[in-house]
């Protein structure tokens, strides 16, 4: 449990520091807060918080490959890739991150990178998504994984 403790505090002065350098701060994004789900490594609710036009968080509580997992990453956007349409915008995005996962003694965790696509529709509350990235597992059963998922989200107002 300590280990656990250990890695959401490392995680939480990530997130804090990743947010402090962010540039284009002054452009939010029209939704602020969405959830829904992910299926794949790891499988889940899914929640991601804009916190600027070109940045956010990407959290998914799940199951993963050790019975309960948690992921989050700070993803940055790149708009210019895929050209937006009136009804569709698909940036594709880039991130770092941690993730963690287990039972009691069986905790496992470690850094993880990400890059996806993100499908949003500009008529809809709704997004979808597609992302892949390595994962280092640090204990437990230490190596390099690949975490991958597909997903959809609803965006409250």
């Amino acid at each position: 449990m300590k280990i656990v403790l250990y890695w959401f505090k490392w995680l939480t002065v990530l997130v804090i520091a990743c947010v402090s350098i962010s540039t284009n701060a002054s452009a939010v994004e029209d939704r602020k807060f969405g959830l829904g789900f992910a299926a794949g490594a790891p499988s889940g609710l899914n929640a991601k918080i804009w916190l600027s036009h070109r940045n956010a968080l990407d959290i998914t509580f799940g199951w993963g490959y050790w019975n309960y997992w948690v992921k989050a990453d700070y993803i940055w956007h790149d708009w210019s890739v895929i050209e937006e349409t009136e009804d569709l915008r698909i940036p594709v995005y880039y991130g770092i991150g941690g993730f963690a996962g287990g039972l009691k003694e069986e905790t496992g965790f470690g850094p993880e990178a990400v890059i996806g696509l993100n499908i949003i529709l500009n008529k809809s509350p709704f997004d979808f998504f597609v992302e892949a990235g390595p994962a280092f597992q640090l204990v437990r059963a230490p190596g390099l994984y690949i975490h991958a998922s597909f997903g959809a989200r609803y965006f409250f107002q």
